[in-house]
């Protein structure tokens, strides 16, 4: 096994994600708070004034459990179980709770106790307290300034709040309250669930900044997220630091502001000093899905000089390659954006899958778009953009003609064919 508990091994999951965004933090893990005797003080405190917070928990969510019971949890001497222990009882001039090991009922079934009779230190460590007041004491003793919760724990926040103001003595941090991820399927995405979508995976297809972006984005409401929306998130940071470096103008001052401003913060406040190589997430995937084996990076690379995207420079063009070919090995499925096709962009993407059927060449692939759009009266810049949005999701790209011999003319015919079945 590669950690000795489930609770190290989640914990050596989020370290890494830490480590790779590039937050600063100093880690201090439950059990050794508690091992250590940092709680102590706080522990102490609530004990002596347990009847005060079973009243404060009843007042604010109507548990009654902890007007007869300590909010503590022993470790069971006998069985080594802790949620199955009550604590009656508090000897304060020996600083012992006196427990039962009764048993308890979790998430609906019920987890049955030896029935053993013990005393525990509550400053040895070899118990917890119930969440109900423990996050009142991590504040107080850690001098916790700010914390972040989720909406399904907001009833014990304001529990706490009250402990720590009215037993511990201490002002609790400002809060913010953040609203759940779900998957795909509307599920909230949790452990207890088994659909967990750690860091690592966003990481193996995106960079740390798109990630800080869906996490900064906005704090209200539930919002679905899936591996999906990583190159979503992928272009728009693109777009942000576009924003930023004064390369798209934005007429409102304010609204420059608050982009610039997320665009800092996708960076910790510490952004590059110039612009990274932009290329639309979709044409990097599909040049990486046709690029011959044993040279993929450097047909990728050929490609996008051709195609004049690395004028300006391929700061970051290593990463990205590697993200889009992540993708490619481990989906078959090409990113897509939905295209709202009107009825002529429909009838002209038609036409034109038949045009580029009889094509033998760039130069017939590219010649067949004006064809199509003077046959239907369309604006040859207009249908192009619709060609782009479908084949890459950005409104522009490399030259039509190449790059559908690049990536094969029937990939791209099947692209299209799918634009009109979504339309």
């Amino acid at each position: 096994r590669c950690h000795e508990s489930f609770g190290d091994h989640m914990s050596s999951l989020l370290l890494e994600a830490l480590d790779v965004i590039g937050v600063d933090y100093r880690f201090m893990s439950g059990a050794r708070v508690y091992r250590q005797g940092l709680l102590n003080r706080e522990i102490i405190e609530i004990m002596e004034n347990a009847e005060r917070a079973g009243r404060i928990i009843y007042e604010e969510i109507g548990q009654t459990k902890f007007l007869n019971s300590l909010p503590y949890f022993p470790v069971c001497e006998n069985c080594g179980r802790i949620y199955t222990t009550n604590a009656y009882k508090y000897l304060p001039d020996e600083r012992k709770v006196l427990y039962r090991c009764e048993g308890m009922e979790v998430k609906g079934r019920w987890l049955e106790g030896c029935g053993y009779e013990g005393e525990v230190d509550v400053t040895a460590g070899e118990g917890k307290l119930s969440w109900k007041v423990e996050f009142a004491a991590r504040w107080k003793a850690l001098d916790i300034r700010f914390e972040a919760y989720g909406k399904d724990i907001a009833d014990s926040v304001k529990v706490n709040d009250r402990i720590c103001r009215e037993i511990l003595g201490h002002e609790p941090p400002m809060h913010v309250q953040y609203e759940m991820f779900l998957d795909k399927g509307g599920r909230k995405i949790s452990k207890s669930a088994g659909n967990v979508f750690t860091p690592q995976v966003w990481f193996r297809y995106g960079s740390p900044q798109s990630l800080n972006l869906l996490l900064l984005k906005r704090f209200i409401g539930t919002r679905s997220v899936g591996v999906e929306d990583i190159p979503v998130y992928m272009d728009e940071l693109d777009r942000l630091e576009d924003i930023y470096f004064n390369r798209v103008n934005i007429e409102d001052p304010k609204e420059k502001a608050k982009l610039r401003g997320l665009y800092e913060y996708c960076w910790l406040l510490k952004p590059p000093k110039e612009p990274s190589v932009h290329i639309p997430y979709r044409l990097l995937v599909n040049l990486a899905r046709v690029a011959p084996e044993g040279r993929e990076e450097e047909y990728i690379r050929e490609k996008l000089s051709e195609y004049g995207y690395l004028k300006r420079g391929a700061r970051g063009l290593e990463e990205r390659i590697r993200y889009a070919l992540n993708w490619v090995r481990d989906f078959e499925e090409p990113v897509r954006k939905p295209v709202e096709l009107s009825a002529e962009e429909a009838e002209a993407v038609r036409r034109l899958i038949g045009e580029l059927r009889r094509g033998r060449g760039a130069d017939d692939y590219q010649s067949a778009v004006f064809k199509v759009a003077r046959s239907l009266g369309l604006s040859p810049r207009r249908f192009f953009r619709t060609l782009y949005l479908i084949l890459l999701g950005e409104p522009q790209g490399p030259r039509f003609g190449p790059y559908v011999e690049a990536i094969g003319v029937e990939n791209a015919i099947g692209e299209l064919e799918r634009a009109l079945e979504g339309d």
